[in-house]
């Protein structure tokens, strides 16, 4: 991925969070990751450098964490990938 866009988006509790286009660090042993809502200026980090479907699988997890931030990995992971599927399917996202 290259040249991606400076974006911020509001969860539904109208919390804001910025996404940073940066792999998260090693320690963490994860592609993405997303702050607490509570936190003082929230964050969803994504590794600008994933494959395609992995960086969409990603992405969408981590705004799904953004929003349900309680929720299990396991069901925001389920979630996230049906979710590109179906985009896929329909023509947006990955060519």
């Amino acid at each position: 991925m290259k040249d991606l866009p400076k974006l911020t988006f509001k969860n539904s509790k109208g919390i804001e969070y910025q996404i940073v286009w940066k792999a998260p660090a090693r320690r963490w042993k994860a592609n993405g990751l997303c702050d607490s809502p509570d936190s003082k200026e929230p964050e969803v980090w994504v590794d600008p450098n994933l494959n395609e479907k992995l960086f969409l699988d990603v992405l969408i997890e981590e705004m799904i964490h953004a929003e349900w931030f309680e929720k299990p990995e396991k069901e925001v992971r389920k979630l996230a990938a049906n979710l590109r599927r179906v985009l896929i399917k329909c023509g947006i996202g990955i060519k």
